[in-house]
Parts: C-alpha cells; sequence; structure tokens
C-alpha cells in the first residue's frame, strides 16, 4: 500500500497496527502507523471508497447523528485570521458539515463573506459542493473545525485549498485529531502526528505559523489542547 502523505510504498507485513471499534456501524476498525512520515492512517475500507460511496456513508450517518454546534468556536476561527471583514475578501468554511452551525449566517450578519463546502453538505444559498466552482486564487482565507482527520486524499485536499488560496493566503483548521484520539469512528481517516503535518506541507506548498495568535481551545479536556488549532500560510503555488 502506499502512505498517501509521505507517498512512500509499504509492506503491510511491516507496520504497527492499531485497532478499535466504530462507536456508531460497530465496525472493527484497523489503521496503520507509517514509519517514514508518522501519520496513522485507516481503515481501509473507508479510505478506498469512491466520492460518490463516500458521500452516501456520509448522508446516511447523518440522517440518525447530529455533530456538536460549533458556531462560536468557528466564527472565533474566522476573526482570528481576518479581524474584520474587508471589502469582498472571501473565505471558505471547509467541511462545513450538515448545516447545524449557524457559523455561515452569523458572518454574513457581520458583512464577511464566507462559503461553506462539504461534500455531504446540500446544496444551498452560502453553500457549495463542488471546490471546482471557485477559481483558483480567488480565497483569502479557510477555516475549518473537526475536519482534517476526515481526508481521504490529504495531498489533494491540501493542494486544493492551495490552488483557490491568494499568494500568501492563511487556513486555520480545528481538530483535537492532530493525535490518535476520537479514533472510535470510521470517518477519521487520518491522525497527523509526527512528521507528517510537515511532509504534508512541504508537498503542498504551506508552512504552519506557531506563533499565529489563535483563540483559546474551548474543549481543555482533551489531550494537547493548546495545540489543537494550527494557523498554516500558503508560501508558494503549485505547478
Amino acid at each position: 500500500m502506499e502512505c498517501r502523505v509521505c507517498r512512500t510504498i509499504l509492506e503491510e507485513s511491516t507496520l504497527k497496527i492499531l485497532k478499535t471499534k466504530c462507536r456508531f456501524s460497530g465496525e472493527h476498525l484497523v489503521r496503520y502507523r507509517c514509519p517514514n512520515c508518522d501519520v496513522i492512517f485507516g481503515n481501509m475500507r473507508m479510505l478506498n471508497l469512491s466520492f460518490e460511496e463516500l458521500r452516501h456513508e456520509y448522508e446516511e450517518h447523518y440522517r440518525t447523528h447530529r455533530e456538536a454546534e460549533n458556531t462560536s468556536l468557528e466564527m472565533s476561527l474566522l476573526k482570528s485570521i481576518s479581524s474584520a471583514p474587508v471589502g469582498s475578501d472571501l473565505y471558505i468554511n471547509w467541511g462545513c458539515g450538515g448545516g447545524w452551525n449557524k457559523t455561515l449566517e452569523k458572518a454574513a450578519a457581520l458583512g464577511y463573506n464566507l462559503l461553506g463546502y462539504d461534500i455531504a453538505a446540500k446544496k444551498f444559498n452560502l453553500v457549495i459542493d463542488d471546490i471546482g466552482e471557485l477559481e483558483e486564487g480567488s480565497v483569502t482565507g479557510i477555516i475549518s473545525n473537526n475536519y482534517i482527520e476526515h481526508m481521504q486524499h490529504p495531498i489533494d485536499e491540501f493542494s486544493a485549498m492551495n490552488s483557490i488560496l491568494k499568494e500568501g493566503g492563511l487556513m486555520i483548521h480545528s481538530t483535537p485529531c492532530w493525535h490518535y484520539f476520537i479514533e472510535w469512528t470510521k470517518f477519521h481517516l487520518f491522525f497527523l502526528e509526527g512528521r507528517s503535518l510537515d511532509v504534508l506541507c512541504d508537498m503542498t506548498g504551506f508552512r504552519v505559523l506557531p506563533d499565529f495568535p489563535v483563540p483559546k481551545y474551548p474543549y481543555q479536556h482533551y489531550p494537547n489542547a493548546n495545540s489543537n488549532i494550527k494557523v498554516f500560510e500558503k508560501i508558494k503555488s503549485l505547478e
């Protein structure tokens, strides 16, 4: 198999295996740690679903389960990279979920031009389900909350973020799953531990800004709470 962060070809028999069980479906989950970049990835069934199959998994999940309401956190993320709305600057809430947060509406009321993007959300005003609708270099900033761990193809998604961001554009991602935590759901596919985040940034034209002021992570009982919000700067465009 190939690591989807560092692109190393891996022999399954040599990998550290981590096993757990999905609380939602009861499915047994097997994940692997890449010895080259430290990322933890899996399970392979979810990783290998087609776009439409993955969308269906989320749609079925959202029929019976809702994510936590995190409007205030998402607004804090937005304000941290743009203290006030400026002209027509466009921002994206990447992986905005099933519509239970009111972030888009609150941001619009304050004058922000914030769109939501999510493959499982029904397309409606302020939400798109195809990032290809946006022009290259048209976005000033990207926010996400509890999304990074859901990526099937981290290089492809970070590259797409790079493509739509302006030069020097910022993105801010909040999640406790930079580390192997909340591993009990089949929807969490990547945990960017160790060297893997730096590798991913190197391959997709970003750098982490460790000293950028960020809001306090609201769930201080989570592990590594003070490092669960990370800011990235686009430092180069991709070929």
